[in-house]
């Protein structure tokens, strides 16, 4: 084989090459669009860090994937200052019917591993924005025990 017929071969293996890997992404783009290789969604826990006492209890508030992963980023970003969190939820007429728009009131008391204590006053939501009160309501609750920590390192428990 001469010089030129062996750079000729070289470039058209690497054009075929190519093709095929080009053909190949696009085919299986086209598949995956199609709804094949989905992967499996992975089941959602929420955080040991978190414990419900009360008559309302998670699975009661059919808690969604993007909320519990709401909760659960908050017990990570919150983990070096709260080990354990008592959330109390409750309802007037609690009848195991959720719906986004009965009023809830809710209560939480956060301890530190030292045994400090945050504990949050009774406070009224919805549904709809549990969550998001209690991911903030946590996150405050953490500041509050940084800023005690500092001007009473021997508190054993504020209200806030």
């Amino acid at each position: 084989m001469s010089r030129k017929a062996g750079i000729t071969m070289s470039i058209v293996w690497g054009i075929s090459f190519c093709i095929i890997a080009v053909g190949g992404g696009l085919g299986f783009g086209f598949l995956e669009d199609m709804g094949f290789f989905k992967p499996a969604e992975k089941p959602v826990e929420l955080s040991p860090v978190y414990s419900f006492t009360g008559p309302v209890q998670p699975k009661d508030l059919h808690l969604s994937r993007e909320e519990i992963r709401a909760l659960n980023r908050s017990s990570w970003r919150n983990h070096q200052d709260l080990a354990k969190t008592e959330i109390k939820v409750s309802c007037e007429k609690w009848d195991g019917v959720e719906e986004s728009k009965r009023r809830l009131v809710y209560t939480f008391q956060a301890t530190t591993e030292d045994g400090q204590v945050v504990e949050s006053r009774l406070r009224e939501t919805s549904r709809e924005d549990l969550v998001r009160e209690l991911e903030r309501q946590l996150d405050v609750a953490s500041g509050v025990l940084r800023k005690c920590r500092k001007k009473f390192p021997n508190f054993k428990k504020v209200y806030m």
